[in-house]
């Protein structure tokens, strides 16, 4: 979880991730994420998270979409 600096509400955070080759595909980023996000809200008080992927990426998007983010908006 990474704080945003440039966004005029400070209680927004950014989340990112990356798993290896040998670990895809094994829920790790999914397990990991879910913690963050449940951290991030609970623990820290923070009141929106952001996280992006590349659209060719389907398996982050999957992610994403097991953490129940929403889309706002696609470029």
């Amino acid at each position: 979880l990474m704080p945003r600096k440039d966004y005029l509400n400070t209680s927004i955070v950014e989340l990112g991730f990356w798993t290896s080759k040998p670990h895809f595909n094994c829920g790790y980023a999914t397990l990991a994420s879910k913690i963050l996000v449940i951290t991030a809200f609970e623990a820290f008080g923070y009141h929106r998270i952001q996280v992006t992927c590349n659209k060719s990426n389907p398996a982050s998007k999957r992610v994403i979409e097991k953490c129940g983010f929403q889309y706002e908006g696609t470029k």
